[in-house]
């Protein structure tokens, strides 16, 4: 199975999956969500692992370029990181179009061809 689509579909069910420092994957939700996807998670680990890396590289990119544009704050950073552990793969499609945006000289106004997938 297509380790994008366990994780999108792990997380419909209601459960987070995030990355820790040490390389291992939390996984918070329901209980029976959590026992129908643990296995499922652990046979596929490394092939998520490589993806929630590259997401938590991309949002940093995304977020280090943006938060002076926006003068972000510490408080912002802690918000969008709950944002990403909860929704990780709208909060940097967020980041994308507000990048987008900026890179337009919209300087952060939205169009419907900023939310590219």
């Amino acid at each position: 199975m297509n380790p994008r689509k366990i994780i999108a579909m792990a997380e419909k069910e209601g459960l987070s999956l995030k990355l820790m420092p040490n390389r291992k994957i939390k996984v918070a939700g329901n209980t029976e969500s959590y026992t129908k996807w643990l296995p499922t998670i652990t046979e596929h680990k490394e092939q998520i692992i490589q993806i929630l890396e590259v997401q938590s590289r991309e949002f940093k990119v995304l977020y280090d370029y943006l938060a002076p544009l926006y003068k972000w704050t510490a408080t912002d950073y802690q918000a969008w990181q709950e944002d990403l552990a909860k929704l990780p793969d709208e909060t940097v499609c967020c980041l994308r179009a507000l990048k987008k945006s900026w890179d337009e000289s919209r300087f952060g106004v939205l169009t419907t061809n900023d939310w590219i997938h």
